[in-house]
């Protein structure tokens, strides 16, 4: 636990870093930590270990005593439970949106899908690729429709459904440590300002598509696999950053250092990490036993 909180805080560093001038640099770097933290207990487990402390030969404990632990461990399987049903809510959720769709078109391998259900469009799916939009959608204007739809494609483009997915399981897995939820946020609002910039290198004036985002947005909650596109908690800081042509992110060296040096630092925390060792455990009885016992068992 103590390499995943030490992993984290350095992930954290290395993004915060990174979008210090530019909150919106490239989320590949935010998303690739976030995997990295995901993946650190398989790595502590599988990479060899580098000695750094001495190793001692074991603890011996009594059968009553108390395991620390075991009760760190049982909270973190409550709060993962916890974590995990939510996420598991959401999921079936984005199903039945699914079902309860009809298909109108088709576009780029993508389905689009009328929902009764939804206010706003999202991207959705990780192998059967959809656009959700509600049924107000046939009252647009067409240029509200092109751009709506540009918007959701470059989520697939970038796979954005998928990336979103694996945030919320870094955060089911590491639901104790409140950076990892930064990150995981951070990541969703570089993957809208990445979406906003392919739309408007299109060709679509900033004043324009700020109007459509403001006409479509509605407060949704959608499922972690899901990118609405007009969320009101990031509507604000989108149309400033287009109002203000903010320069769209673009992979730099910087970001790929940035991206060794967290590789790096997740392979140390775990080299360095120890496997837990193995408990002796001695029933209180067999003690008992042992103490009562007559030393020089030949003589009466």
């Amino acid at each position: 636990m103590l390499a995943a909180l030490a992993f984290t805080f350095v992930a954290t560093l290395l993004v915060h870093q990174a979008g210090r001038k530019d909150s919106a640099r490239d989320p590949r770097l935010t998303i690739g930590l976030l995997a990295l933290t995901t993946m650190l207990p398989a790595l502590i487990w599988f990479l060899p270990k580098i000695e750094v402390l001495p190793v001692g030969d074991g603890v011996v404990s009594t059968g009553t005593s108390f395991s620390w632990v075991k009760l760190v461990f049982a909270i973190w399987a409550l709060g993962f439970a916890w974590r995990t049903i939510r996420l598991l809510g959401a999921v079936l959720t984005l199903r039945g949106w699914m079902r309860g769709s009809r298909e109108i078109g088709f576009a780029h391998g993508v389905s689009i899908r009328v929902c009764e259900c939804l206010t706003s469009p999202v991207a959705v799916g990780i192998l059967r690729k959809a656009v959700l939009v509600p049924p107000a959608w046939s009252e647009w204007t067409a240029e509200t429709r092109k751009i709506v739809l540009d918007h959701e494609l470059a989520h697939h483009e970038r796979r954005d459904p998928l990336w979103r997915f694996l945030s919320a399981v870094a955060c089911a897995v590491h639901w104790y440590q409140p950076m990892v939820g930064w990150m995981a946020r951070r990541f969703v609002m570089q993957s809208e300002f990445a979406c906003d910039a392919k739309v408007l290198h299109g060709g679509v004036s900033p004043k324009t598509y700020a109007r459509v985002l403001c006409d479509v947005a509605a407060h949704v909650s959608p499922s972690p696999i899901a990118a609405a596109m007009a969320e009101k908690n990031s509507l604000e800081s989108r149309v400033r950053r287009m109002m203000a042509a903010a320069p769209s992110a673009k992979p730099s060296l910087s970001l790929a250092v940035f991206g060794l040096l967290g590789l790096l630092a997740a392979c140390s925390f775990a080299m360095i990490a120890r496997k837990p060792l193995a408990v002796k455990t001695v029933l209180r009885e067999e003690v008992e036993i042992r103490l009562s016992a007559n030393p020089f068992p030949g003589n009466p």
